[in-house]
């Protein structure tokens, strides 16, 4: 496939399985390959990562249901000025508590990532991080969420503090005129780097209408607005529009559009996005999906492609046993 002399190309293959082990509980391993520079730019470093985890999950009746995940992400560098071929290893372990069904609804996230430098030319570090979100009903109009995120980075031999990163984010959404769905948010996020005593606050609001044109016709249209201030303080907006067309119960295609101006120092950059999808899926334990997207920048082009097939090998349904049955020659049946 030609990328043409592309910015970002890169190719992703992602395996991915979900094994019930009963009624409450699931295992769901995953394996993932990818590699950028496609193209092969000998001006250019080659990052190849692979990724391979897995998710563990328990939801017992009527109490918040628990996720444990463990992933490990090995990357690695080729081309000029790479010393050497393995470059770091990152290690995670996430936990989530999900407790939207109860009393006092609430979601819980906690990560712990270990990053593992092999060139020596860096350091380890540790990551912790958590996010605590509420679920808010405003009035009988609109429907909220807020959620508060912290995290905290530091050095694994010495313990030095690195960074630390607080965000605030709320969202909402409400349903106007029966065919136009509006949604909306606004974050704050706060970032102190303690190894240069540098400080960044990052105001990022957005809105987005969806309107309904016909039963098989979605037209989505969106605005964002995002200032930085602090070290390397900069302004951007984006428009997007995207249209949903449904012509068979079986399948769907997306087209979209986007652009966005970033003002850095007096000096604008205009950057047009242009992309598409597809998904098919003829029965319910098969479907297959298309997307593609290329950026266009000042003096540079983009390009990604991507295919993903998805498919259940044994689903179990209601009547599967009163079949095996039937075809046995069962009289009772």
């Amino acid at each position: 496939m030609d990328f043409m002399e592309t910015a970002s190309d890169v190719e992703e293959y992602i395996f991915r399985s979900e094994l019930l082990l009963g009624e409450s509980l699931s295992f769901s391993p995953h394996i993932g390959k990818s590699k950028d520079n496609v193209t092969r730019d000998p001006d250019k470093v080659t990052t190849k990562t692979t990724t391979y985890g897995v998710d563990i999950g328990y939801t017992p009746p009527e109490r918040p249901s628990i996720t444990l995940g463990l992933q490990t992400e090995d990357r690695k560098k080729e081309g000029k000025e790479v010393f050497s071929p393995a470059d770091s290893t990152d290690q995670t372990i996430s936990f989530n508590l999900d407790n939207t069904q109860g009393t006092l609804p609430y979601t819980l996230e906690l990560n712990l990532q270990d990053s593992l430098d092999h060139t020596n030319y860096s350091i380890d570090t540790s990551e912790i991080g958590t996010v605590l979100t509420l679920p808010l009903e405003i009035g009988t109009i609109a429907d909220g969420q807020l959620s508060q995120e912290y995290i905290y980075k530091k050095e694994r031999e010495t313990s030095r503090r690195l960074s630390r990163t607080n965000k605030t984010t709320f969202s909402w959404e409400t349903l106007a005129a029966d065919k136009i769905l509006l949604t909306g948010s606004y974050s704050f996020e706060d970032l102190f780097c303690f190894e240069y005593n540098e400080k960044t606050q990052t105001q990022t609001a957005s809105l987005l209408a969806e309107t309904e044109l016909t039963d098989n016709l979605l037209i989505t249209s969106g605005y964002e607005s995002q200032v930085v201030q602090g070290v390397g303080p900069s302004r951007s907006n984006t428009l997007s529009f995207t249209l949903d067309y449904a012509p068979w119960e079986v399948l769907t295609l997306n087209g979209g559009y986007e652009v966005g101006w970033e003002i850095i120092d007096d000096d604008t950059t205009t950057t047009y996005v242009y992309s598409f999808s597809s998904e098919y899926a003829p029965t319910l334990s098969f479907s297959a999906s298309l997307e593609g997207s290329m950026e266009k920048g000042e003096d540079e082009i983009g390009q990604s492609l991507s295919l993903s097939l998805e498919g259940k090998p044994y689903s179990y349904y209601p009547g599967r046993e009163l079949l095996s049955r039937i075809y046995s020659g069962d009289k009772d049946a």
